[in-house]
Formats: C-alpha cells, sequence, structure tokens
C-alpha cells in the first residue's frame, strides 16, 4: 500500500509544481502569450472564484484544473517578464540598431562590490548609451565590466557611476564540447553582455549615492575591511569573509578546493545552515525576556534574518532560507504548527513569483534538495541507533543530517559537479559546529569590532578557529580516496538516479519490500548504463582541436586514455577548463599531456616534427616553420597555428588536403585574412578560435 498525501496539508505544493512547469517549459522557448489568452485566463479565474460554491464536490476538478492551467501560464509569462532584453528599454535594443560594431559611450552605476585580481570586476546597471557623448539614451540593463586593474579601479565601490567609451560584446557561447556555459549562467543573473576597459578609457562620475541597497553594501564593505584589519593570513580572512558576509572572491583556490573536494563547500556559502544558526541565536536570546506584545517579538526576530540576507548579498539560497525561516517563525510564535513541506513550497513560490531565473540557480535547487533531505531522510535513519552517551549522540545526529543532506542533493551534485566527496560526514561533523560558533563569534566581532583592543581580541579568536577549521579540512582532504571524480551523469542518469532515491525514502516510510524491489531496479538499471558506457568508451577514437585563446590544444582520444599535444603558454587552469568536463564525459581514465613540439611514438599514434598520423588519418601542423617539399603532399587535415605567413594559395600548390583549421594561437586579422581567401578559392576551413572546436569521431 503507497503511503497516503494529505494534500489539504499542503497547499502551496499543489500551486507551485504547475507554476514550475510553466516556469521551465518557456525557459526553453522565451515567447510571450498572446494577450488575449492573458485576459481569458484572467477572467477564467475571476468567475470561478465568483462561482465556486456553485459546483458541486464531484466538480471542484473542473476548479483544480484550471487554477493549473493558470499558474503554467502565470509561470510561462514570467520568464518572457524577467528577460530583459524583452523590453525597448534594454540597452542591447540600441545595438542591434547599428550596422557596424563600434564604441560606445555608456554610463553604468555599479551593483556589485567589485573584486581585482588579474582585472576588476564589475557589474553595471546601464543608464545611457550613445554613439557620441552628446546623444546619450536611457536605456536599462546589466553589462559584466572587466577593468584593467590600477588604482582607480581598485577604488571603485558600489554605487559608483561610471562614464566610459568601449566595444560591447556579448557573452559567447561555449565552444568547446561539454564546457560549463557561462553565457547561460550570465543569463540567469539577466547579463547579456561584457567590456573591458583599458586604464584612461572611463572616468568616475559625481553622484549621490543613497537607498537601502547602498546603505546595506556600504556596511557589508565596512565589515570586509574590519576583517582584513584584524583577521590576519589570507587563507583565514578568505573564510571569515565567505562565511559571515556571503563574500566567496577572497577565497584561495586551495581553500575552495579542499572544501569542496571534502563535501563541506556549503559552509563556504550563506545558505539555510547560516541563517537557521542566526535564527537559532536570535529565538533564544528573545526567549530571556517576556512580551506583551507578541508582534514586536515577531519583528525583532524577522528584520534581523531579512537584514543577514541583504548583508550578504541576497543570493537565492538566502532568500530561500530567509523566506522559510521567516514563515517557520511566524508559525512557531502564533502557535500554529507548520507543515515544514507546505512551507517550503510557500517559499519557493514566493521566490519564483519575484524572479523565475531563481529556478535554475544551482544553489536554489541544492538548498531544496538538502532541506528536504534533511526533514524527510534524517529522522528516519536517526532511529538506526541511538546512542547513551549524549557527546556520541551529538555526533551521531550530525551524521545523520549529512547523510540525509547528502541523500536529498546526490543526483545534484553527480549532475553538476561530476565527483563525489568520500568523507562527507566526516567534514560535517566539524565544519557545522564551527561555523555555528564563528556565526556567535562573527556577530559579537561585527557588534564590538569598532572598539579597537576588543576588534583585536576577537579578530584573533575568530582566525584561530578559522584556521582549526581549515586544518581539519585539510587533514581530511589528504585521507586516501578523498574524492572520486570524473563522474559524468547525463540528464538520463540523473532522473534514474532520482527515482532510485525516491524508491529509497518510500521504503523508509512504509518499510514494504516492494520499494526495496523498485529502488534496487533503478540502481541495476543505473549499473548497466555504467557498464554499457564503460565497454562503449573503449573503443571510442576521437580528435579534438580545441577553441582557446592564444593557446594550442589537440587531444588525440584513444578508448578510454588521452593525448594532448599543448603549446608552452597553456595553464593547467585554462585547459581543464576547456577540456575536462568532455573527459568525464567520455570516460577518460588517463590524460598524457605532452608539448606540441615533442615528436610521439605509440601504438596509434605516430609524430614526427610536425606530420601527425592518428589511425588513419593524418595531420599536418603549419607554424612559423618553413615546409616545403619536392613533391605534393597528401594529408586530411592542416592546422595552422601562431600566425604564419603563409597564403592559402601557396598551400594548395604544396598540399593536398580536405580542410584547414585555425586554431586559437593564431591572430584576429590573419584568421580574417585566411577566410576570406578559403572562401575564394572554395576551401573547407573551420575557424575554431572565434567559432567552436573541431571534433572528429570515427
Amino acid at each position: 500500500m503507497s503511503p497516503k498525501i494529505n494534500w489539504r496539508a499542503v497547499p502551496f505544493i499543489r500551486l507551485v509544481i504547475p507554476l514550475i512547469m510553466g516556469i521551465w517549459c518557456n525557459n526553453q522557448v522565451e515567447q510571450s502569450l498572446p494577450f488575449p489568452i492573458l485576459l481569458l485566463s484572467i477572467l477564467l479565474i475571476i468567475s470561478f472564484l465568483i462561482i465556486k460554491v456553485k459546483f458541486k464536490y464531484y466538480q471542484q476538478w473542473i476548479v483544480g484544473f484550471w487554477l493549473n492551467l493558470v499558474l503554467f501560464l502565470l509561470g510561462w509569462q514570467l520568464i518572457f517578464w524577467n528577460n530583459p532584453i524583452t523590453y525597448n528599454t534594454h540597452y542591447q535594443q540600441f545595438i542591434s540598431q547599428k550596422a557596424t560594431a563600434s564604441k560606445y559611450w555608456v554610463v553604468g552605476e555599479v551593483v556589485n562590490i567589485p573584486t581585482t585580481k588579474k582585472t576588476t570586476k564589475v557589474e553595471l546597471l546601464i543608464q545611457n548609451i550613445g554613439t557620441n557623448q552628446d546623444s546619450l539614451q536611457s536605456v536599462l540593463g546589466k553589462m559584466l565590466c572587466y577593468v584593467e586593474a590600477d588604482s582607480a579601479a581598485k577604488n571603485l565601490n558600489y554605487g559608483d557611476k561610471i562614464l566610459f567609451q568601449s566595444f560591447i560584446n556579448e557573452v559567447e557561447s561555449p565552444k568547446n564540447p561539454h564546457q560549463f556555459d557561462y553565457k547561460q549562467f550570465l543569463k540567469y543573473k539577466k547579463i547579456t553582455h561584457q567590456t573591458y576597459l583599458s586604464q584612461g578609457s572611463w572616468q568616475k562620475l559625481e553622484n549621490e549615492k543613497s537607498g537601502l541597497f547602498y546603505a546595506i553594501n556600504k556596511i557589508r564593505t565596512d565589515r570586509i575591511e574590519q576583517i582584513k584589519k584584524y583577521v590576519k593570513g589570507e587563507a583565514e580572512q578568505g573564510v571569515a569573509m565567505a562565511l559571515l558576509l556571503g563574500f566567496k572572491d577572497e577565497l584561495s583556490e586551495d581553500i575552495k578546493a579542499a572544501y569542496s573536494e571534502t563535501g563541506a563547500i556549503h559552509v563556504l556559502a550563506v545558505s539555510g545552515l547560516h541563517v537557521g544558526i542566526i535564527a537559532m541565536i536570535l529565538r533564544w536570546l528573545l526567549k530571556q525576556f517576556r512580551w506583551r506584545r507578541k508582534w514586536l517579538k515577531l519583528v525583532l526576530m524577522i528584520l534581523p534574518l531579512w537584514f543577514y540576507a541583504l548583508l550578504t548579498g541576497f543570493s537565492p539560497s538566502v532568500i530561500r532560507a530567509t523566506v522559510m525561516f521567516s514563515l517557520l517563525v511566524l508559525g512557531l510564535e502564533t502557535d500554529k504548527k507548520s507543515n515544514i513541506y507546505n512551507v517550503l513550497a510557500a517559499s519557493a513560490l514566493v521566490l519564483l513569483l519575484l524572479n523565475p531565473y531563481f529556478l535554475f540557480s544551482v544553489g536554489f535547487q541544492l538548498s531544496y534538495a538538502a532541506v528536504f533531505g534533511i526533514v524527510f531522510f534524517q529522522p528516519k535513519i536517526a532511529i538506526w541507533l541511538l546512542p547513551k552517551n549524549k557527546i556520541v549522540n551529538y555526533f551521531w545526529q550530525l551524521t545523520t543530517v549529512s547523510i540525509a543532506a547528502t541523500l536529498g542533493t546526490l543526483p545534484f551534485t553527480l549532475y553538476y559537479f561530476h565527483q563525489f566527496p568520500v568523507w562527507f560526514w566526516l567534514s560535517s561533523a566539524i565544519v557545522i559546529p564551527a561555523a555555528a560558533v564563528i556565526l556567535s563569534i562573527g556577530i559579537l566581532f561585527f557588534t564590538l569590532g569598532w572598539i579597537p583592543f576588543l576588534g583585536h581580541f576577537i579578530g584573533r579568536v575568530l582566525e584561530w578557529i578559522i584556521w582549526l577549521m581549515n586544518t581539519f579540512i585539510g587533514w581530511i582532504h589528504a585521507l586516501p580516496f578523498s574524492l572520486i571524480k570524473g563522474l559524468w551523469f547525463s540528464s538520463w542518469a540523473f532522473y534514474v538516479l532520482l527515482m532510485a532515491i525516491v524508491g529509497f525514502g518510500l521504503l523508509l516510510q512504509t518499510r514494504r519490500v516492494r520499494w526495496l524491489l523498485f529502488s534496487l531496479s533503478f540502481i541495476l538499471l543505473l549499473a548497466g548504463f555504467s557498464i554499457y558506457n564503460d565497454w562503449q568508451s573503449s573503443n571510442q577514437r576521437e580528435v579534438i582541436v580545441y577553441s582557446l585563446s592564444n593557446a594550442t590544444a589537440i587531444d588525440f582520444i584513444d578508448g578510454q586514455s588521452v593525448t594532448t599535444l599543448e603549446s608552452d603558454n597553456l595553464t593547467l587552469k585554462n585547459y581543464e577548463f576547456a577540456a575536462q568536463s568532455h573527459h568525464y564525459q567520455r570516460n577518460i581514465k588517463q590524460v598524457d599531456r605532452l608539448n606540441i613540439n615533442k615528436n610521439i611514438t605509440q601504438n596509434n599514434l605516430l609524430k614526427s616534427d610536425n606530420l601527425i598520423q592518428f589511425y588513419d588519418k593524418t595531420f599536418l601542423i603549419i607554424d612559423h616553420k618553413n615546409i616545403s617539399s619536392s613533391e605534393k603532399v597528401e594529408v586530411d587535415y592542416l592546422i595552422l597555428r601562431n600566425s604564419p605567413r603563409i597564403k592559402m594559395t601557396a598551400l594548395t600548390q604544396d598540399f593536398t588536403f580536405k580542410k584547414v583549421i585555425f586554431d586559437g594561437s593564431n591572430k584576429y586579422w590573419q584568421i580574417k585574412n585566411w577566410k576570406m581567401e578559403c572562401e575564394a578559392l572554395n576551401i573547407d576551413f573551420q575557424d575554431v578560435r572565434n567559432d567552436f572546436a573541431l571534433v572528429l569521431s570515427f
């Protein structure tokens, strides 16, 4: 017998499902609904609200059907309303009217806390645009801006207004197979274009800084400076900023990797854990007083939560947690029992009505999956063991919370990050209590840190605790088999694993064998898919010329191993960004990176100077070296790199080939000239730098 669900206790779940479906469907097509359909939907809802009492019980499905339909249509239309480029006032409409690319004069306001590494990265809310300063038009829209990191750029702050002249480029789609889609990531932040500002091409304008968000960001910036002043050590500073303020740009790559690969990265992304700790601290403090006016107590509990959400950047996970805890506090303080699943659905409904793009945020999805996992699985797993010792029981409860959250988020983690941290339960047992202590001390630090002596003392205590937490995480990270990497999950595998976890949940709920069989059948299906994928990948052969900026990388995939020929200037970070996801998807077990000038003698790959033979395919690399032959050489592909001074007519005289490839190390103007020559001579070509990577499977 299947578990019965009391749908009357969770009305918001019934409301949020059709809304989500509408949002998801229109995100695929991005089309507005015709006005008559919108008008008809509104009229239908109004009419049903008026005549609902006249429906008999067995006819109530009619109202439910139309309500679901209208919510679906509302979700559909929300995507259109929240897509900034659909409005005539968006700056893209002005740019698209121009026939030729040119520099634009732009006035924009900084709407983030700028961060400086190689360049200063700012997000701008564009206010005016024009081809010259005398014809600026009022527009709207956000733009990503990289500013040459000089002293002026480093002094940019939230709320500053700048004037600049520059080329404006649309954010590019990923050019390499299975590469992270940065364009889509920015689209969900409502950013569509980017620009680069060199020194002297921009100036700061005088403007009056005011408003709630400016005031909050000023407080946030001051707190960041306070951490830098009193907390020593770059690693400790970065963790303090991330954990207390949600400012992650100062985290080092080593710290990010250690926390990510031990399953503790959630502690560095301000989310429900942090908001929950703040809510518990507030509830405990306010419980010490007697309150004649409950509404005042409610205000004093809920307002600080929203202030903290604003202070930490108003991310989807923080907003979700704040909405949820606000509703829970409301229920607890008014003596009303709140159904946690209904509260979760209500918070999701509110957030998606405000911004439907939250649905596609990885943080948003992980937050809800983790909370659902904890609420549903943790009580059922915790009863497996009932330690009598309080300390043992405390750590057992922490462990079950971590296991439950992992069960909820496992399909998402594997799908998005392709890795599984083996020691997640051990790291969570450390970072969760440590985060509670750090947050508590952090509140004290921000409250009393303005007093020099106390600021110095509390800052040192904070630094020591963070150092201790980092040390423990580093120790766990160094344990053997700490991380399983390269777990490529397709959308199909995602849903199969999700169904297996659903079956396991129903098994815990009902304790019926059929749900065990249900779950095992999906696990076996997943195992079968893995075996088939392993067999298929052992027979694959592929060549990829990657799209990179000013560098070369060519993969020769043979079964589950790959040999990469790369230029001297290619960094590991850039290589992995371009190729690693594709390696995961192709189930690559071994990567051998070699310099492109090195000769190779392998079973199926031979390279002598610039001539390469891979199975029955031949490639010739043409760079600065002069290549000449008394006879016409026949190859399959020519790869031009490092902008050799050569004409296409000369190539056709010396070589017979099927296709010529221009890789990312060539200069733009050179590629442009070659393409014109190829079109005139009817030569097949591929511009890897400006278009997409070349992928040859055979």
